[in-house]
């Protein structure tokens, strides 16, 4: 049972989405103290694609290969301050990342040294498990693409998660 203490779900093998891609998230965090680690990969530096920061700050760190970069706008950590459910996006086309809150468009940021492919091991926790997400999770998704917009609104459905194993659009 997945009881968000200390359990994470470990993927079979690396899912490797390249360098244009997009990871979708449906979270509901239960301790804002805490970092909420969402997406982890064991061949980085420090084991983690995606994951935020605890306290008031909720800043949303992401990594790709050794480089990383912050989003720390202030509509971020307004926006991801919360007990309540949130659904998160991060898009990337190469270097740019864009990060989604609940269907709206809340930072963007430019790294240039990410060379290396979007790949995930492990949801709601790093790969060794010293980070477990203490909440819930639902609706986890992977593409090998960019997604825009309004591919995001359509996941993001009015605050009624989508499906994913079930929607062919």
């Amino acid at each position: 049972e997945f009881d968000a203490t200390d359990d994470l779900i470990a993927l079979d093998s690396s899912v490797t989405a390249g360098t244009d891609s997009t990871l979708s998230i449906w979270i509901k965090r239960g301790d804002l103290a805490e970092d909420a680690y969402l997406w982890g990969e064991d061949d980085n530096a420090y084991n983690y694609v995606m994951w935020i920061a605890g306290g008031s700050s909720a800043d949303v760190v992401i990594q790709f290969g050794t480089p990383y970069a912050v989003f720390a706008h202030a509509d971020v950590r307004t926006a991801l301050y919360t007990t309540n459910w949130l659904h998160i996006v991060l898009t990337r086309a190469g270097d740019d990342c864009i990060l989604y809150v609940n269907g709206v468009l809340k930072d963007t940021l430019t790294q240039g040294d990410f060379s290396v492919a979007t790949a995930v091991d492990t949801i709601a926790n790093n790969p060794d498990g010293t980070k477990p997400f203490g909440g819930i999770i639902d609706e986890a998704g992977i593409w090998e693409s960019t997604l825009d917009a309004d591919n995001v609104t359509a996941i993001y459905n009015g605050g009624y998660p989508t499906a994913l194993d079930e929607d062919s659009g």
